[in-house]
């Protein structure tokens, strides 16, 4: 899937991520990212990588070895905030496990970003999104193979609008995978209002 993901421009990129919901495996995504940042100080500071004239401290007067040790360290903290960022969104309650669910995180400078979004009624108003291609209509390379309707009262209403948005965007239709279209299933977990 993370081929057909068509959104990779110049300070802007879109990445597939596995969301993650033991646990344990959070624990180890939180431990994972603060051991990056160790070990990317540490490397800064065996580098030995100068300090920018530009960079500055409230420290008065500050050693040399003072700076480097600031400036490694936001090096190594804003790479950490960055990862941690673009990871977070992996993170979901583990009652949703069910789910499996990947998500598309789309990340860069604003001025990149900006350009490409667009605008929809949302339940709250105005909506931003940004339109990242897939590649989905060919179904020999698509991975899309099933959609699941989740409950609701109206499910087989929902079902047959899909049906037809896919179709919309020439994506085939079946009535199971085996055909190479893609199946729109309803959920069978029961609606509770």
């Amino acid at each position: 899937m993370e081929k057909q993901i068509q959104f990779d421009r110049k300070y802007a990129k879109a990445d597939l991520l596995e969301c993650i919901y033991e646990d344990e495996a959070k624990v180890r995504f939180f431990q994972d990212v603060g051991r990056n940042a160790s070990a990317r100080f540490m490397e800064l500071r065996v580098s030995g990588n100068p300090v920018p004239s530009t960079f500055q401290t409230n420290m008065p007067n500050p050693t040399e070895e003072y700076k480097k040790g600031c400036y490694y360290f936001l090096q190594s903290f804003s790479k950490a905030v960055a990862e941690f960022q673009t990871r977070a969104a992996q993170i979901k309650d583990s009652g949703f496990c069910e789910e499996c669910e990947w998500r598309i995180v789309l990340q860069g400078r604003r001025d990149a970003l900006t350009p490409h979004v667009e605008f929809r009624k949302g339940q709250f108003g105005q909506t931003p999104f940004i339109k990242i291609p897939l590649g989905l209509k060919n179904p020999s390379d698509s991975p899309l193979r099933r959609i699941v309707v989740g409950p609701g009262i109206h499910k087989e209403d929902i079902k047959h609008s899909v049906q037809l948005l896919l179709q919309k965007h020439g994506i085939q239709v079946s009535g199971h995978d085996t055909d190479g279209g893609v199946e729109v299933a309803t959920s069978i977990i029961p609606y509770r209002s």
